[in-house]
């Protein structure tokens, strides 16, 4: 294996570190920066610009820009462990926080990261379900006038894509398909090997079944999988119904995550492989770059929460 291993990486079709070799481009590696800076957050900036003014709200853009250009750049600098042209590889976010600052600040990541994902999915609960009410408005209103009465429940909405999401993540054809449940597959995925892992002989855990439905195809079922997923989607699904406050909930999980992912894990993470001495130049200057952003973050957090507490009680 390691002969056929070392031949793929001399013929090219693997990287120095064995993994599959990257075809990716500055064009594409640009696509998913954007996509992953920007995400869902670009469906609240108009709302958050016309909150600020617009003077304030596009000077918040620029500032934001630029610590998420420094927090990338930090990143970089801890992609390779130790030589920055040679090392090996830290092939995503948690190996990096492992390598670099241990296991506690990898389960807090880990923690970080899974609560971040569990919120999106209760955020697109929520955007799907208002799209899908505010199309049948609009035909409503087409058809029938704006006199009409035209109301339709969001819950309703939020129970039937609940429902899609439940039964779609049982069939594993559909799973790197980028449209499905996106943010919900590495919940699903990290449960799965976790169970695997510390329950090798649980066939609850391990063991599929086969199941045939009338007018349906046999399928294969995990009992694990059923009970998780179906836990998991409907806590999402409850959660969108009680706080239907698509801003708030993403102001709350933006707030929650942005100091210590973005900002927290990559300072500390940048000054153990740049080497950088403790009340340096370079270490100050961080250090209060952190602590400004801590600040901002924790107003941030207080304000998204006051604010998903106002639209309740209101």
């Amino acid at each position: 294996m390691a002969v056929d291993r070392s031949l793929e990486v001399l013929d090219g079709r693997c990287d120095d570190d064995g993994h599959p070799r990257r075809t990716g481009t500055p064009w594409t590696c640009s696509a998913h920066i954007i996509t992953a800076v920007i995400g869902a957050g670009v469906l609240s900036l108009a709302w958050a610009v016309a909150q600020l003014g617009w003077v304030a709200g596009p000077a918040c853009m620029l500032c934001f820009a630029l610590v998420t250009y420094v927090s990338a750049a930090l990143l970089t600098e801890c992609y390779r462990r130790g030589d920055p042209d040679k090392g090996p590889r830290n092939h995503c976010y948690m190996d990096a926080v492992r390598v670099y600052l241990g296991k506690k600040h990898t389960w807090a990541c880990g923690s970080l990261q899974y609560v971040s994902l569990y919120g999106c999915g209760v955020a697109y609960t929520i955007t799907t379900a208002t799209s899908i009410r505010a199309i049948l408005k609009s035909n409503c209103y087409h058809d029938h006038g704006h006199d009409a009465a035209c109301n339709y429940d969001g819950s309703y909405y939020m129970l039937i894509f609940g429902g899609a999401q439940l039964f779609l993540s049982f069939i594993p054809d559909f799973h790197d398909m980028a449209w499905l449940s996106v943010y919900s597959q590495p919940i699903f995925q990290f449960v799965d090997k976790f169970f695997a892992e510390r329950y090798p002989d649980s066939g609850f855990v391990n063991d599929f079944h086969t199941v045939k439905a009338p007018c349906l195809p046999a399928c294969r079922v995990n009992l694990l999988r059923v009970s998780f997923r179906t836990l998991y989607v409907a806590s999402t699904t409850v959660v969108a119904i009680v706080f239907p406050y698509f801003n708030e909930v993403l102001a709350l999980l933006g707030a929650l995550n942005f100091w210590p992912l973005a900002i927290y894990f990559p300072v500390e993470m940048y000054f153990i492989q740049r080497n950088v001495q403790k009340w340096s130049t370079r270490w100050v200057v961080l250090q209060t770059f952190s602590v400004v952003c801590l600040l901002v973050s924790a107003f941030a957090l207080v304000g998204s929460i006051e604010g998903l507490i106002s639209q309740k009680l209101g």
